[in-house]
């Protein structure tokens, strides 16, 4: 993926994903304006026979400016399955931040 381009918006929305994800953002001093869900839905993974983990992302975005300099985090959200209770677990999340855009005229 190119890190330079900013991902476009997506129709995905939860409000338990979107709350830990507000979460964190606040936790890194980044407030939450400029966010939006850049997935459609939920990306699902499953492991080999060997392991089978099952695991789903979603990803979030939030611009933000920095003295005369534009920038996106990207929040990667994943959950994995817990067979045992037969459903997903709590959110997990990993943000990367200070990736450079363009600023917008």
């Amino acid at each position: 993926a190119d890190l330079s381009v900013l991902p476009i918006v997506g129709k995905f929305d939860d409000a338990n994903v979107r709350d830990a994800v507000l979460a964190k953002f606040a936790a890194e001093k980044l407030s939450a304006s400029n966010f939006y869900f850049a997935s459609d839905g939920w990306s699902e993974q499953l492991g080999s026979t060997m392991s089978p983990r099952r695991e789903r992302k979603v990803f979030a975005v939030r611009t933000y400016k920095k003295a005369a300099n534009c920038y996106y985090a990207v929040a990667e959200v994943s959950q994995i399955f817990d067979y045992p209770s037969d459903k997903f677990g709590a959110s997990q999340v990993t943000l990367t931040r200070d990736l450079p855009v363009p600023c917008s005229k």
